[in-house]
């Protein structure tokens, strides 16, 4: 993420800190309001920031295609949907020993 989404990301949760420190309503529903439109802002950066991040990885994989690799944009593809490999774990008896094909 960006440098000024981080700070806006601390800016709200100073904002938090304040709601729970203060004991005056009023004040916290000011706080609230606040807080409220922070928050949009925050997460209307995250989701600028994930969308340049999404299309760097896009061009990166098209670049990649283009060269004729296919191990650049399968990755790309993967770490966009965030599948990772699965390992299969070894199948036990009852006695917790590994079952293995007869030979």
């Amino acid at each position: 993420m960006r440098e000024d989404t981080w700070k806006a990301i601390e800016q709200r949760q100073k904002i938090h800190d304040k709601i729970h420190s203060i004991k005056s309503e009023r004040i916290k529903g000011k706080l609230r309001v606040e807080y409220t439109l922070k928050d949009r802002e925050v997460k209307r950066r995250a989701r600028e920031d994930r969308m340049i991040w999404l299309e760097k990885i896009g061009c990166e994989a098209e670049k990649s295609a283009e060269k004729g690799s296919t191990r650049e944009p399968y990755q790309a593809v993967r770490k966009i949907t965030n599948k990772k490999h699965r390992q299969v774990a070894a199948v036990k008896n009852k006695k917790g020993e590994v079952i293995k094909d007869k030979e």
